[in-house]
């Protein structure tokens, strides 16, 4: 059995360090009633100060899905690429993902390793047709509160 006072220091301690995982409601009773926190109960560190009070971990079945901005880009292929960014955003369509192409690269939403294989494929693909050089720009949005989409990022 945990000594009260040793178990407020050891949260107090807890709090103090930006890396540790908390959950807000069970520490909250803890720093009150001075009792440890139960091993199973864990939220990222910083959830407190951004204002969320509840997290629920993923699943180990569960999956992480994404937003991602990704933008190929063929180097020496001469004046016009058209055709090979064409060819980019194709394959990224064969992904099955859902996607939009936009005036400077192609949103891509899905669960995250199919983000990651569709953008792979696709810049495998592009050398193997013979395109010597890719400068590939991505950005990768995720979230642990809830599922982001494409949709969701608009403002309406």
């Amino acid at each position: 059995m945990h000594d009260a006072g040793m178990a407020g220091s050891i949260l107090s301690k807890i709090l103090s360090q930006p890396s540790t995982f908390v959950r807000i409601p069970q520490l909250q009773r803890c720093l009150e009633d001075g009792c440890p926190v139960p091993p199973d109960s864990v939220v990222p560190a910083g959830y407190r100060e951004r204002g969320f009070r509840s997290y629920q971990p993923r699943e180990e079945h569960q999956t992480m899905k994404a937003i991602a901005e990704v933008q190929v880009i063929p180097i020496g292929a001469g004046v016009s690429v058209r055709k090979e960014v064409m060819r980019a955003h194709e394959l990224l369509e064969e992904s099955g993902l859902s996607i939009v192409l936009h005036a400077n690269g192609s949103n891509l939403e899905g669960e995250l390793g199919e983000v990651m294989q569709a953008i792979q494929r696709t810049i495998e693909t592009l050398h193997a047709e013979g395109v010597v050089r890719l400068s590939t720009h991505i950005k990768i949005g995720t979230r642990m509160d809830k599922v982001p989409t494409m949709e969701g990022k608009l403002f309406k």
